[in-house]
């Protein structure tokens, strides 16, 4: 029998390149878990203002580096909310810094009043794409007054509000990639794994390795 000595050293008397080794082992140490969860929530909470109603079980999203990375979700959407809320900004109540910009938010403003007095039905929904990540919108109108005179040109001005609806929601899942993104670099960044190895004790051979003495 003998008996070996092993020498650990806590992260900050390591050398520099040990120092760097050391964080490249335990550059996930903050990501062992749902970490996703806050930018979910904050998400959801930031879509109710659009009159987008969701699970957030149903939040998915594959990242970040590679090609085909994205993110998708479902949801209802109450078409009325997301006009008023595009129209005065009202998400800024929530997110006052955020300055979200949509491709197009022109619609023939008829169309609300119509919906409101149930003239127009409105079945509207947000799902994955076929292709993977990304969102699609499901739009189904049905015009439950005269057609005719007293709504000329009702297909093309549904068509509008079908893209501007399309064009939020895509906008939308663009903040939440972005959102996630940044945590996932925010916890994966040389500070913050730093401050988890101080905090959590964590010990390390001469060159950088990770001690098995724990």
């Amino acid at each position: 029998m003998r008996t070996i000595e092993i020498q650990v050293f806590p992260f900050n008397e390591l050398n520099e390149q040990a120092q760097r080794k050391a964080l490249d082992k335990c550059r996930e140490i903050n990501t062992g878990f749902n970490w996703w969860n806050e930018v979910y929530e904050d998400f959801q909470n930031l879509c109710g203002y659009f009159g987008l109603t969701m699970d957030i079980t149903l939040i998915y999203f594959s990242g970040f580096y590679s090609q085909g990375d994205g993110s998708c979700f479902t949801a209802d959407v109450d078409m009325v909310q997301m006009l008023s809320c595009i129209e005065n900004k009202a998400w800024k109540e929530y997110a006052p810094e955020e300055d979200l910009y949509f491709c197009r938010t022109d619609y023939d403003k008829r169309l609300v009043k119509l919906i409101q007095q149930d003239l127009i039905s409105l079945a509207v929904q947000v799902d994955s794409t076929s292709a993977g990540y990304g969102v699609q919108v499901y739009f189904d109108a049905t015009v439950n007054g005269p057609r005719g005179d007293s709504y000329p040109n009702i297909e093309n001005a549904l068509d509008q509000l079908d893209k501007v609806c399309t064009c939020v929601c895509q906008t939308l899942n663009q903040w939440l990639y972005k959102h996630l993104q940044e945590e996932y670099e925010n916890r994966t960044s040389d500070k913050a794994v730093m401050d988890s190895i101080i905090s959590n004790g964590y010990e390390f051979l001469q060159h950088g390795s990770i001690s098995s003495f724990q």
